[in-house]
C-alpha cells in the first residue's frame, strides 16, 4: 500500500456524515439529518452522545470547535444556509443561530471569538456573487460582517491569530486564487 495502513474504524455510524472536528478528548461529526454527535476518543464505540438530534430540515456540513462549543454551518441553499452553535455537553432546547439566510455557505473555521465562514452566493458558477464574512461567537444580531465581498468561488477558509485566508475556485479553470485579509 506504499505506507499507507489501513485506518482504524473508531465507531460506526448509520448516517450521512459530513463534517468532523476533534478536541483533546473526543471527536464530533455532523451529518446530513440535522445531528451533531460526539464519542470519546479512547473508547468510542459505548460513548456515542448525540448533542443535536435530527432536524431534518437542515443539512448540516462543516463543523468547527473552540474550547466550550461546537460550530455548525448548516444548509447548503440559497438564503437557507445558517451558523449554529451548540455547547459541547449539548444542547436540549436546540442550537442557538448565530447567522441565518445566508447564500451556500461552504467554509468554516473558528477562532475562539469570531466565527468565519465562505458562501458561493446567490448564483454559483457566476462570478462576483460571493463571499467571506464573520459573526461573533456570542452572536451578532443576524448582521455578520463582511470581510470580503464580490468573489469567484470563495471555498476553503481558515484563520490565524490576525488574519483570514481562503480559496477561491475562480470564474474559469485556471484562474482560482488564494486571498489573505486582516480579521
Amino acid at each position: 500500500m506504499n505506507g499507507c495502513a489501513t485506518p482504524d474504524v473508531l465507531a460506526s455510524i448509520n448516517k450521512l456524515a459530513t463534517g468532523i472536528a476533534v478536541d483533546a478528548t473526543n471527536v464530533y461529526w455532523s451529518d446530513q439529518l440535522g445531528s451533531v454527535t460526539t464519542c470519546a476518543l479512547d473508547n468510542c464505540a459505548s460513548t456515542i452522545v448525540p448533542l443535536i438530534s435530527g432536524a431534518p430540515e437542515n443539512e448540516f456540513n462543516e463543523i468547527a470547535l473552540d474550547d466550550a462549543n461546537v460550530y455548525i454551518l448548516g444548509g447548503q441553499g440559497f438564503g437557507s444556509g445558517e451558523v449554529l452553535e451548540c455547547a459541547k455537553s449539548g444542547c436540549p432546547n436546540g442550537p442557538t443561530v448565530l447567522a441565518s439566510s445566508l447564500n451556500a455557505p461552504v467554509g468554516f473555521a473558528v477562532d475562539g471569538a469570531n466565527v468565519y465562514w465562505t458562501e458561493w452566493g446567490n448564483s454559483p458558477g457566476s462570478s462576483g456573487v460571493g463571499r467571506v464574512a464573520k459573526c461573533s461567537v456570542n452572536g451578532c444580531n443576524n448582521v455578520p460582517t463582511a470581510i470580503a465581498d464580490g468573489l469567484d468561488g470563495p471555498m476553503g477558509i481558515a484563520v490565524d491569530s490576525t488574519r483570514v485566508y481562503w480559496a477561491t475556485q475562480g470564474a474559469g479553470p485556471t484562474d482560482g486564487q488564494i486571498h489573505i485579509a486582516a480579521k
